[in-house]
């Protein structure tokens, strides 16, 4: 079992209709990468005799390693992030980590090829720790991020994307997308993989892809990828895991 560890909420704001912004501070320092993640310890009781524990990207730059920062979207009465959002400041907070494998690796590719970035939805979150990691930054200026969301209100303002990301990447848009759960979505992405492959025409000069957020958008792109011939692609679900499962089921049989 993964050792638990605390942090104490230093600052929090309330930004957009249902989510909040909070920096919390170490004793010690985490050790961890941009991209990478924390399993908040609630304590609240759920069925059959658990707790609630939520994973969170971390957003802040991991030359920081006695502080880091969280964006919490209010889902409903749901307990975790009824939690976060009420989680008064100078409290403790407990979780373990980091997590995650949403990093630069030496595996990624020379920065003469281009990297390419598209998160949907909450996963803006992994990808802002990925973009302010130490390791990414030779891939920075040949980099292109695309964030996919349905609407400004639904998680994080354009303004603070746009000015955690400035000088972090070569080109940046935002795409409107129909709603989580919608019919229309899955007709959305399959045109989106169309038009991403189509944008480089020389597929091999697409060296390294990094997916984060809706897991059915992270897998069909993968897939159209994949059969384009790009290799490097690496994935982050916030949602949607059913491919994951399928996946560790396969593995275990």
């Amino acid at each position: 079992m993964a050792e638990q560890r605390t942090a104490r909420l230093v600052t929090a704001e309330n930004i957009g209709l249902n989510t909040r912004f909070m920096r919390f501070a170490l004793e010690q320092p985490m050790d961890f990468s941009g991209g990478q993640y924390v399993i908040v310890h609630t304590g609240i009781a759920i069925a059959e005799g658990k707790t609630a524990k939520r994973a969170y990207s971390l957003l802040s730059s991991d030359q920081d390693q006695h502080n880091f920062e969280l964006a919490v979207r209010r889902v409903g009465s749901g307990p975790g992030s009824s939690f976060m959002h009420d989680l008064p400041v100078g409290a403790e907070l407990s979780f373990t980590g980091p997590w995650g494998k949403f990093v630069p690796k030496q595996a990624m590719k020379s920065p003469a090829g281009s990297t390419l970035v598209v998160a949907s939805d909450t996963g803006i979150t992994a990808a802002i720790g990925l973009l302010h990691a130490s390791g990414f930054q030779p891939w920075a200026n040949q980099t292109d991020f695309h964030w996919l969301i349905e609407s400004d209100e639904y998680f994080l303002p354009e303004l603070l994307v746009r000015q955690r990301i400035q000088t972090r990447c070569r080109n940046f848009t935002i795409q409107r997308i129909p709603a989580v759960g919608s019919s229309q979505r899955d007709l959305w992405i399959e045109k989106f993989c169309q038009e991403i492959t189509s944008r480089y025409p020389d597929i091999g000069n697409l060296q390294n892809v990094f997916l984060s957020g809706d897991g059915r958008i992270a897998f069909a792109m993968r897939e159209s990828l994949t059969n384009a011939g790009v290799s490097n692609i690496q994935i982050e679900t916030f949602f949607n895991h059913q491919e994951k499962k399928a996946e560790a089921k396969l593995a275990a049989s």
